[in-house]
């Protein structure tokens, strides 16, 4: 009798770990704005601009610069330094404290803080919105180890009407304990 009632206590408390976990990631897929970061993770071609588009790019490199116009575009490459912002992760771990804010012009401001930077090394976000489309993302990333120091800013500014990328910049200082600091940034716009 003892056996069946611990049995039957097993059963039930696997089924609640599982309904658990079901509600969380169905309440996560839905999120509007995991939605759209999802796309963007994927670089998916709804956030990503049409063709016949030309992207003015200036690359400094310790304050050297280079603008440059490219017509032809391999997104990924382009926007590789995204690989490492990883907002669903903090959301699905539930690691996360955030802020809303209503703009005077309409837009609401989110700000989330990363709670567990022992795991995480995105510490910060925000998500501009205009009626649940995103319009701007803004993140900050930091790594470190003994032998470096990396703080990275990312931006991304979306149109509302069309949700495609608008423009975006990169950021990217690295101090690092025997050569010094470098930084690098990328800043684009994309026009038709």
């Amino acid at each position: 009798m003892a056996i069946r009632f611990l049995f039957f206590a097993l059963i039930f408390s696997v089924v609640g770990c599982s309904e658990e976990k079901s509600d969380t990631y169905s309440a996560y897929k839905v999120h509007p704005i995991t939605h759209q970061l999802q796309l963007l993770d994927s670089l998916n071609r709804e956030i990503l601009p049409e063709k016949d588009l030309i992207v003015t790019k200036t690359v400094t490199y310790n304050s050297k610069e280079e603008t440059v116009e490219l017509e032809e575009v391999d997104w990924k490459k382009e926007l590789g330094f995204l690989s490492e912002f990883k907002p669903e992760k903090i959301f699905r771990a539930k690691a996360v404290d955030s802020t809303v804010e209503k703009l005077n012009n309409g837009y609401e401001k989110r700000t989330y803080i990363v709670t567990d930077t022992s795991y995480f090394n995105l510490r910060k976000f925000v998500v501009e919105l205009k009626e649940d489309r995103i319009t701007h993302i803004g993140a900050v990333i930091n790594d470190e180890n003994i032998l470096f120091h990396t703080e990275k800013v990312i931006e991304l500014d979306f149109d509302p009407e069309s949700k495609r990328l608008r423009s975006y910049f990169y950021f990217e200082e690295k101090d690092m304990s025997l050569r010094g600091i470098n930084e690098y940034s990328i800043k684009a716009s994309i026009k038709k």
